[in-house]
């Protein structure tokens, strides 16, 4: 192969990647914006790390029709969890729940920490709108394995080739 291909693979593969990213720079772009849905009767109940966002003890259904819509959120005492609380939004025309929690110091639902709960919602919605629309690119990307990649199969017949002249050569 010569260098002049190689050149061309390594530009191929950096527009690849540039391309990849600016997708999901777009992706980003347009997912929903945080909204939180405020409460302008603060319940005496509410903790002090939550703002207007928390609603106190409602139910599932008074979360519909607070939530319109795309994007807002809101936090309830949780129903089924006494001392929990629940993270409610909308994302793609349906109401999501999530157990939310606070570790004096940061808002979390997972893994990834916020000091925020404006910046945990934003990220969950665009997370949630990534997977939404590029899912199964991020599912085959992930999915790939390095056995069935081009690059290990070239490597592949040159062990093999160099192996095999290793072999007659003793």
């Amino acid at each position: 192969m010569s260098s002049h291909n190689n050149e061309r693979g390594g530009e191929h593969l950096r527009q690849g990647s540039s391309m990849w990213k600016s997708f999901l720079y777009q992706l980003q772009e347009e997912a929903p914006k945080p909204a939180a849905v405020l409460c302008t009767d603060r319940p005496p109940d509410s903790p002090s790390h939550y703002g207007l966002e928390y609603h106190g003890e409602i139910g599932r259904h008074l979360c519909q029709e607070l939530l319109t819509l795309e994007g807002t959120y809101l936090v309830r005492h949780s129903e089924k969890a006494e001392g929990f609380y629940t993270l409610s939004m909308r994302f793609n025309n349906q109401i999501k729940h999530f157990r939310l929690y606070y570790d004096s110091k940061k808002h979390y639902v997972g893994e990834k920490r916020f000091d925020t709960l404006h910046d945990l919602v934003a990220d969950g919605l665009v997370t949630l709108y990534i997977e939404l629309k590029a899912g199964e690119r991020l599912k085959n990307i992930s999915t790939g394995s390095y056995a069935n990649s081009p690059y290990y199969t070239l490597t592949r017949s040159i062990r093999n080739h160099i192996l095999t002249s290793y072999r007659a050569a003793n």
